[in-house]
Order: structure tokens, then C-alpha cells, then sequence
């Protein structure tokens, strides 16, 4: 026999030599991050259920009312989908010739992209399920936006289910001329979430310009520069404003 001891083999309940392992353990906050994701797509997702279920009955309105015929019953461009009718609602920045004193293409295009999809004066229901659609969006960044400033999951997902069932959320979605109220909410709970994006201070400094909002427009530009220093439009933009307004 010779003197050397046998290995004994390791049972089942052994625990096993550090370089046996064949796999790393996966790191405490990695495993957090993932189970806080999780649950926040969890309880997005079922404020948004609620959401839907809750302004259904919207998609069936029929009523057309205040400035309704300047967005569609009389607005020649919104009926008539094209490139050319694009092109109108984006360059006609001071004088625009369906609604009178507002600038707004987005809104425009998006109509007349739901006329194309169907919607008509009698027929209104693609454009309420875009504006539908829309408000699922902008419940969704509050939730987000809420989330990421305190990081609290449950109270993001309650203010952000009592914003979207809120009886002055409900007006935007059934009346066709308030699409504009939506996509400018979508627009700056994105910039919020996103608010190191020097292009989206940039451009919404642009827009305000083109509307005449100069002091607004001053402090996007500066947003803007704060990020990035030598961002080279919003400094010129930035100087050609601060001298109209010192002239």
C-alpha cells in the first residue's frame, strides 16, 4: 500500500475550493438594478392598462367643437396628404395659412398623417387613438421622469397613474384641435428625462424664436452652452439675441 492518503471525494453538501468555481458571482447592485428595471417596466406597463381602459370610451367621441374646423373640417391642407402640405405647415412660421396665428407643424403633420391613415370628419377615431396613443406616452415619462429624480418606484407609479387619469388629462384626447397639448407635453417630458441633450435645448431655442418667446428661447440657449461650452449655434444664437435685446 503505498503512504500517500487518498483524496476523499466531495459530497454533495462540500463546499467547494475558490478555484473550482466556474463562475463568478454576479454582483449585488447589478442583481438590484436589474429587479428595481423590472418592476419598473412592471408597473409602467400596468398604469398604462389602466390608462387605456380608462379613456376607451374616447376613441368613440363624435363631437367636433371650438377651433376643430380650423385643425380639420376646413383645413385644406390636413385633407389633402402630401409632401407639399409637409412642406407648408414647416415653412410657414409667421403667417400660417390654415390656423392664424399659430405655428405648430408638428401638430399639423400628425393630423394629416391620421387623415391618410383613415380618419375623417365623419370618422374620428384615428385621430383619438393617436391622441390616445400620445397620452400612454407622456404617462409613461412622468412615471420615468418622477423615478429618476427621487427613485422612490411606488410613488413615481401613483403620480404618474393619478396625472393620466386626472379629469383635465381627459380634454386633449377626444378634441382634435388640442393635439398640440400632447405632443408638446411628449416633447418636454422627453427633454426632462433627457436634459444633457445639447441639441433638444438647441432646437427648442429655435422654435421659441420663430414664435417670438426671446427671453424663453435666451434660456435654452444657455441650457445648451452649460453642457457644452462651444456648442457653435447656441452661442450665436445666444449673441444675436442678447444684442437685440440690448439694442
Amino acid at each position: 500500500m503505498s503512504g500517500r492518503r487518498r483524496k476523499k471525494p466531495n459530497r454533495p453538501g462540500d463546499a467547494q475550493p475558490v478555484g473550482d468555481q466556474k463562475h463568478k458571482p454576479v454582483d449585488d447592485r447589478q442583481q438590484v438594478s436589474t429587479r428595481s428595471g423590472a418592476a419598473l417596466a412592471g408597473l409602467t406597463i400596468v398604469v398604462a392598462l389602466v390608462v387605456l381602459v380608462t379613456h376607451w370610451r374616447a376613441l368613440s367621441a363624435r363631437a367636433l367643437s371650438f377651433d376643430d374646423a380650423d385643425y380639420l373640417t376646413i383645413n385644406r391642407l390636413v385633407q389633402n396628404p402630401s409632401w407639399a402640405s409637409a412642406r407648408r405647415f414647416l415653412t410657414e412660421v409667421r403667417k400660417p395659412s390654415t390656423v392664424s396665428g399659430y405655428y405648430q407643424p408638428l401638430s399639423m403633420i400628425s393630423l394629416m398623417l391620421d387623415y391618410a391613415g383613415g380618419g375623417r370628419i365623419d370618422h374620428l377615431q384615428p385621430f383619438h387613438r393617436t391622441s390616445l396613443i400620445l397620452h400612454l406616452c407622456n404617462a409613461a415619462l412622468v412615471i420615468l421622469l418622477l423615478y429618476s429624480l427621487f427613485g422612490r418606484l411606488w410613488v413615481a407609479a401613483m403620480v404618474g397613474l393619478l396625472f393620466s387619469v386626472h379629469p383635465l388629462t381627459v380634454e386633449p384626447i377626444p378634441w382634435i384641435g388640442e393635439r398640440k397639448t400632447l405632443l408638446a407635453a411628449l416633447f418636454a417630458e422627453a427633454l426632462r428625462r433627457n436634459g444633457d441633450y445639447v441639441e433638444a435645448h438647441n432646437n427648442m431655442g429655435i422654435a421659441l424664436v420663430r414664435i417670438g418667446q426671446i427671453d424663453e428661447a435666451i434660456g435654452e440657449y444657455r441650457k445648451a452652452l452649460q453642457i457644452n461650452p462651444e456648442h457653435v449655434q447656441a452661442r450665436s444664437g445666444l449673441s444675436v439675441l442678447s444684442a437685440r435685446k440690448g439694442g
